[in-house]
């Protein structure tokens, strides 16, 4: 939350505005709300399914446990993990430690059930012992917006409209997400100046270990293409 407050902040400081809490059926919406619009940039997300027919998408639970244990400073991950439960711990700054998790394909629920809670807890004290004790602050589930690949590329509205696709990071979105911010503003550029470049960004998204590749430690990023 702190990384998307400060990026609020600095896109309405180069006079970015924000609509909230509107409905879009299908991209062609967004020439209605925005008729002086040059180029639409889509990161919708999992509302892909619905808005584009992207049956490609998947939802993968996650639960997050948020503690206060101040002094806790680096992060900590067990890559030895065989199902869908995940360990690892991320401190989110004011003494705010994020404690996980879980991966969990196909699951749409965003409630968080008691013994999952205690059950994450137990893990990330085993691997951090410091936690112990740690009052609990709130619990969070989520589902991450898995594609088999990021789309990242160039399209056009029925009226000729370029768009600027941006979605299915999955778990990676932080990761990638300047390197990918770099790539939409390149597309975004080629547009202005008239051009239509299509390009995909061929990294795996799901945030999880591939296939057969379970207990490595891997990372993705994205660079301007």
């Amino acid at each position: 939350m702190l990384t998307l407050s400060l990026l609020h902040r600095l896109a309405t400081a180069l006079g970015a505005t924000f609509r909230w809490g509107t409905a879009l059926s299908n991209l062609e919406d967004t020439k209605q709300m925005f008729p002086r619009a040059r180029v639409v940039v889509n990161c919708c997300g999992l509302g892909a399914v619905a808005m584009l027919g992207d049956n490609s998408m998947t939802p993968v639970r996650g639960v997050l446990v948020m503690v206060r244990c101040p002094g806790i400073e680096g992060v900590y991950s067990d890559e030895s993990w065989t199902g869908p439960e995940l360990t690892y711990i991320v401190p989110k700054g004011r003494g705010i430690v994020a404690c996980a998790g879980c991966a969990e394909p196909g699951s749409t629920s965003t409630e968080v059930l008691q013994p999952e809670a205690d059950a994450i807890l137990r893990r990330c004290e085993a691997l951090l012992p410091a936690l112990k004790g740690a009052p609990v602050l709130s619990t969070w589930a989520g589902l991450r917006p898995v594609r088999n690949r990021v789309r990242l590329e160039s399209d056009r509205l029925a009226d000729g409209t370029a768009v600027v696709h941006n979605y299915g990071h999955g778990g990676s979105g932080v990761v990638v997400s300047w390197g990918c911010a770099d790539t939409v503003a390149a597309l975004c550029a080629s547009h202005a100046a008239g051009g239509l470049v299509t390009r995909q960004l061929g990294i795996e998204s799901d945030g999880l270990p591939a296939a057969g590749s379970r207990g490595s430690s891997r990372k993705h990023s994205a660079s301007k293409l």
